[in-house]
């Protein structure tokens, strides 16, 4: 299979099809579960490639990259998106709690430590906002049988305190992480190493120096890869999604007593939860994912586009009111 170029507009599109507003600052953060950067030269580049992986919970299997929505540069570090097995086997045995896997979607990141104290702290970005997420209770991986909650996970993205792709650990319960170790009392304050100290420079010193939040668009490796392929994509509603098929997919959840009034076009936390009750309701309790395509739309009696050609960035919508 031939590797995938990430390119700024197959990340243009992507956002398109979920539905995502292209953020209005200069750099946005983006994690492909189930992808690796080709080259392992960290640095901005028109297209960058990468391969498909398996995440196994053990080695670093994801992509965590920078686009920059003003030139189209995009920027490839090796890291994950999903926690070590270290941490999941642990949770396991305390009810789930200690370890989780969040679901796709858009969300917020700001500048700050990681962890707040300890001699491990070090410059990283701190989720803001909630999320949706799953515990695993039964095995070492996560399904559609396994707890769903929505809240603040502390789900931050910060240095893996990994050496590479073939190193079998690295510090993740749940947050995304970057391969390197960081610059911390611990390291005796040893400049950061590995793609990490090359990604907090972009972030820190570099073209992300003027931000303080960042859009962090969290996906699965086929996604980009159907967008880059130019492959037809059909929309997708998920967390973070805004704009009228978002506020269709609500109107279809309150219409089914599934989600408390009002429709505000705003796919969060709430809207998701409840996309998941209908469907298990819709198609049994392995068939949550938390997405509406075409099946589920039309499961829920929502007449859906056939592509994404008609459909406009939420960014240029009139701003929508939040009424819950």
């Amino acid at each position: 299979m031939p590797d995938i170029r990430i390119t700024g507009e197959a990340i243009r599109r992507l956002l398109l099809q979920n539905q995502f507003p292209t953020p209005p600052e200069r750099v946005m953060v983006f994690g492909f579960r189930g992808m690796t950067p080709v080259s392992e030269t960290c640095s901005w580049q028109a297209a960058p490639e990468a391969s498909f992986a398996s995440v196994d919970h053990t080695h670093l299997r994801c992509t965590v990259g920078l686009w920059d929505t003003q030139t189209d540069d995009v920027y490839l570090t090796l890291g994950s998106t999903a926690p070590h097995t270290t941490y999941i086997d642990r949770a396991r045995r305390n009810r789930g709690f200690g370890a989780n896997m969040n679901l796709t979607g858009r969300f917020s990141l700001v500048k700050g430590p990681h962890p707040w104290s300890s001699r491990t702290s070090h410059r990283a970005l701190r989720q803001s906002g909630t999320r949706v997420q799953r515990r695993t209770t039964d095995d070492l991986d996560f399904d559609g049988a396994d707890r769903v909650e929505g809240g603040y996970t502390a789900n931050n993205l910060h240095c893996a305190w990994c050496q590479g792709p073939a190193h079998s650990s690295f510090a993740s319960a749940g947050c995304t992480v970057v391969q390197g170790y960081p610059k911390c009392t611990s390291r005796g304050s040893r400049p950061a190493t590995g793609d990490w100290a090359s990604f907090e420079r972009v972030l820190y010193t570099g073209r992300g120096k003027d931000q303080q939040t960042f859009a962090y668009v969290l996906l699965n490796g086929h996604d980009i890869a159907r967008s880059s392929w130019g492959t037809p994509l059909t929309p997708r509603v998920r967390f973070g999604s805004r704009g009228p098929l978002a506020t269709a997919v609500q109107q279809a959840l309150i219409d089914g007593d599934w989600l408390a009034p009002e429709a505000d076009g705003k796919f969060g936390q709430n809207s998701t939860l409840a996309l998941m009750r209908a469907q298990e309701d819709l198609f049994g309790p392995l068939a949550d994912d938390g997405i509406c395509g075409p099946g589920t739309s039309s499961a829920l009696g929502i007449e859906w586009p056939d592509g994404i050609g008609d459909l406009e960035d939420p960014a240029d919508l009139e701003p929508i009111v939040v009424t819950e």
